[in-house]
């Protein structure tokens, strides 16, 4: 209740509980703060499977289907979030999903890549976010060399290729886009 959510340009929601996920949604739309939610990355082994879209538009994602009925409790009409079509993994006597380091970290530079060029959009390419670009343009190229591995590792590697050549448009745009960006400052 103290905390002054008017300060911060965009919210990032990586909350485990799903409490905490809707308090902090009611609270970023009640000051109009932009804001991206995680949703389930336990028990997940593909990174390359997750995706940004509305909430409401969302499938297979256990947490997903649980905010969708949260949310539509309390009016939320509609919320950016991070998630996977892919089946969550059951293991025997498991009670709490588990993570494997890479698939948090994947959906971490997503949500990096999308409050970046949200900021960019909204901001300009002007100042200080000519960093952003940096740093997003850095988790593109890093995203790029991870699909560019898994290529080789897969079994079907037809659409890790695909998600490779995606990534890798990307990033060569978000480094135009970073040179340009100071090439405009500098004016």
């Amino acid at each position: 209740e103290d905390f002054d959510f008017c300060k911060y340009d965009y919210i990032v929601d990586a909350i485990d509980t799903v409490s905490g996920k809707i308090e902090l949604v009611i609270k970023s739309k009640e000051v109009n703060v932009p804001i991206i939610s995680s949703m389930g990355a336990g028990n997940k082994l593909h990174p390359e499977l997750f995706e940004v879209a509305d909430l409401y538009s969302t499938s297979v994602c256990p947490l997903a289907k649980v905010m969708r009925q949260e949310l539509k409790k309390r009016n939320i009409k509609n919320l950016k979030v991070v998630y996977s079509k892919e089946v969550p993994l059951k293991q025997q006597g498991q009670r709490v999903p588990a993570s494997i380091s890479f698939v948090p970290s994947a959906v971490g530079l997503i949500i990096a890549g999308v409050v970046a060029i949200t900021m960019m959009i909204v901001e300009g390419a002007l100042g200080h976010y000519s960093s952003i670009f940096a740093i997003s343009s850095i988790c593109y190229v890093w995203a790029s060399l991870f699909y560019g591995f898994q290529y080789f590792m897969a079994k079907r590697p037809w659409p890790v290729l695909f998600g490779f050549i995606l990534h890798g448009l990307a990033a060569i745009t978000m480094i135009v886009l970073y040179i340009v960006s100071n090439v405009c400052s500098w004016w």
